[in-house]
């Protein structure tokens, strides 16, 4: 009997724990078709309005409380490309004048026109300041008459052209002893006269008779120093060899000889021998 009346008694439990799990189903029902209902009456307004409580439920509080993610500022444009200021980057080391005189016809109004011009100035003049020739100077001051070089390559180029016409005056006193000497092995007074034409009298008379009695006569002046010319005169010390021959045989004479000389329109000539 005890064991009859407990299986009721469990059945009874049951019994009432079911009951009360249908009745809240039954009201969660009955909520949600009410919702549905106010939500065909409404047109899908959802409740909220300025000045009205709405309760919300937990998971919407939560969702709410998830901090938004942050926004990332927006990337700045590319700036746009200068062709100028990328050929200058491209030829700004070169040492090639004529990169710079490109450069500066294509942009001749543009920033860096004056730094490409500066620029080719200094590279001509690098390649001339050191230079022998007269000709490259001059016509570098042909196109930088008033740079910042030209002074530097006016005295050089004055250097240079003293330095050139002094050696030329040296050829000149050195090709009128020549001449002299060939004029004398060849025994001729006109040509003698032609290169010293203050020879006097008595000293042509004595050339004379020594053409007479050499039947040869061999002449050469060795300079000792270089002829020291001063603006149109010179004057060089030489040795002077002569090697004749006459009736008794070969002679030869050495001395040491001052030679003085002026230059004429045309040519150096011979003043005296001393």
């Amino acid at each position: 009997m005890r064991a009859a009346g407990g299986e009721g008694d469990r059945r009874r439990r049951l019994g009432g724990r079911g009951g009360r799990r249908r009745g809240v189903l039954r009201r969660q029902r009955q909520r949600h078709a009410e919702r549905r209902r106010a939500h065909d009456r409404t047109g899908g307004d959802t409740g909220f309005a300025a000045g009205k409580a709405v309760r919300l439920g937990r998971g919407a509080v939560e969702q709410a409380l998830i901090p938004a993610p942050p926004v990332s500022p927006p990337k700045p444009a590319a700036p746009a490309v200068d062709p100028q200021v990328e050929e200058w980057k491209r030829i700004s080391g070169s040492t090639d004048p004529r990169a710079f005189e490109e450069f500066r016809r294509k942009y001749p109004t543009g920033q860096y026109a004056e730094q490409a011009a500066k620029r080719a100035e200094q590279l001509e003049w690098n390649s001339v300041q050191n230079s022998k020739d007269p000709a490259a100077l001059s016509a570098y001051l042909s196109k930088y008459p008033t740079g910042p070089f030209s002074q530097m390559a006016q005295r050089r180029m004055q250097t240079l052209q003293s330095a050139a016409q002094a050696a030329k005056d040296r050829e000149g006193v050195l090709d009128a002893l020549k001449r002299y000497s060939s004029a004398v092995e060849q025994r001729n007074l006109d040509g003698i006269l032609a290169v010293w034409p203050g020879l006097s009298k008595r000293q042509q008379n004595t050339l004379k008779e020594s053409f007479k009695r050499f039947q040869s006569i061999k002449m050469e002046f060795h300079a000792k120093e270089a002829p020291q010319v001063t603006g149109r005169a010179a004057r060089v010390l030489c040795q002077r060899s002569v090697e004749s021959v006459d009736q008794r045989g070969p002679h030869t004479n050495t001395d040491n000889v001052t030679v003085e000389l002026q230059q004429t329109a045309s040519r150096w000539v011979i003043t005296s021998i001393e």
